[in-house]
């Protein structure tokens, strides 16, 4: 019973992965795309937990989702587009460009990528505890031998964000 509960929760996260990707492709707002990748991300911090990487699940909701998303929705909205009379006011559209070769180049790294994950062979070694968390360990290092990477990594994005600041404002002025 609880085997069965577990893969249904698993295929849940599969399926939000894929929905929240198949709707930031699909998505003619580019604020909308960005809650599909909200959605997307957070359908992949979700099976790292099943993987057993619990870090990297909430590195992935802190990094990503509380980070570079959020500077990825300030760049949005700080933008100066202007939309044209047919569109709705308050929308942003993206033009693509070269669909068909870009359709081509996804479809050939995916089969490359397809090609590789069914030629892999997984070793799990027997007496090893797969449940073991390293979390606090990892929390150690990063806040002693790496306390400088993690530092630079948050004056980048502060500087990121200004700098999103600076253009829309500078763009306002023209």
């Amino acid at each position: 019973m609880i085997e069965t509960f577990t893969q249904v929760i698993f295929g849940l996260f599969c399926l939000l992965t894929i929905a929240g990707a198949l709707y930031v492709l699909a998505s003619d707002n580019l604020l909308y795309a960005a809650f599909g990748l909200l959605v997307s991300l957070l359908g992949v911090s979700g099976l790292f937990v099943f993987a057993g990487a619990e870090f990297v699940a909430v590195s992935q909701i802190m990094i990503y989702i509380g980070g570079i998303l959020v500077l990825i929705i300030f760049g949005i909205l700080l933008s100066n587009k202007k939309s044209s009379s047919n569109d709705k006011k308050g929308t942003l559209h993206v033009e693509s460009q070269n669909k068909i070769f870009t359709m081509l180049l996804c479809v050939f790294l995916f089969m490359i990528l397809l090609f590789f994950i069914t030629s892999l062979s997984f070793n799990i070694r027997p007496g090893k505890d797969m449940h073991i968390s390293h979390v606090k360990s990892l929390g150690l290092a990063l806040m002693t031998d790496y306390v400088f990477i993690l530092e630079a990594v948050a004056v980048l994005l502060l500087a990121a964000l200004i700098g999103a600041t600076y253009l829309s404002n500078s763009n306002r002025n023209e």
